[in-house]
């Protein structure tokens, strides 16, 4: 995983992604969306989440919302829902589809660019002593927009703080599930939802093992593997 993260990572630094540079990123429950999501942050970019569900116009106005350069879509149908955005949304610059090959794309595109020179923009976004990240308190990671179902979707701005502070603290409050490298949890959740980022995060501090469902007709099949 840490190096698939690392390779799509360096990929779009030579693109040419900032800090701060937003990724607008519609995306089933999945290993892509938790290695894209990753690689966006080893960045320092922020991630905008669409919902796999949203329509034409909410992927415009997401999109829209959070001056996105670019756009992934994990397969073809999203693709079609956006087709047309590079022209009517002023800030995006390029759409990229999971399916059929747009991380491998970005992975030979980083080719060129080192394990130094990543780690060098790492260690930018961190501090020069300890481990704690760079980013200050309000510095932004993500903007989680809303389903949409009621109204346009509404945009929620979570920085690194928030997700930093639920991960590192909850497993001293939870022990006995968290600290048991038996124990395992399964996400079904769309992980465009902020509770299902911050279980992502959480695993991640924690020796619990995470399984990712392929779906809700597959969920009890999916749930005894992952016991």
């Amino acid at each position: 995983f840490l190096a698939d993260v690392r390779a799509v990572a360096k990929g779009l630094i030579h693109y040419g992604l900032k800090k701060g540079d937003a990724v607008a990123f519609m995306c089933r429950t999945s290993y892509d969306w938790d290695l894209t999501d990753a690689a966006i942050m080893a960045c320092g970019g922020v991630l905008a989440t669409i919902y796999d569900t949203d329509s034409a116009e909410q992927i415009r106005n997401i999109v829209n919302n959070s001056d996105a350069r670019l756009l992934i879509v994990q397969d073809t149908d999203m693709r079609k829902k956006a087709d047309g955005a590079v022209e009517e949304c002023p800030s995006l610059e390029h759409i990229i589809t999971i399916e059929t090959g747009g991380l491998d794309e970005i992975k030979a595109y980083g080719t060129t660019v080192s394990d130094e020179e990543l780690d060098e923009r790492i260690d930018r976004l961190m501090e020069e002593v300890g481990f704690a990240p760079m980013y200050k308190k309000p510095d932004l990671c993500s903007i989680v927009y809303t389903s949409g179902s009621t109204a346009a979707p509404k945009g929620v701005e979570m920085t690194h703080e928030h997700y930093c502070q639920t991960a590192l603290n909850l497993p001293a409050y939870m022990p006995d599930l968290l600290h048991d490298k038996r124990n395992t949890i399964l996400l079904f959740l769309p992980q465009a939802h902020s509770f299902a980022r911050a279980i992502n995060y959480i695993v991640v501090s924690s020796n619990v093992r995470i399984y990712i469902a392929t779906g809700i007709k597959t969920l009890i099949s999916d749930l005894q593997a992952a016991k």
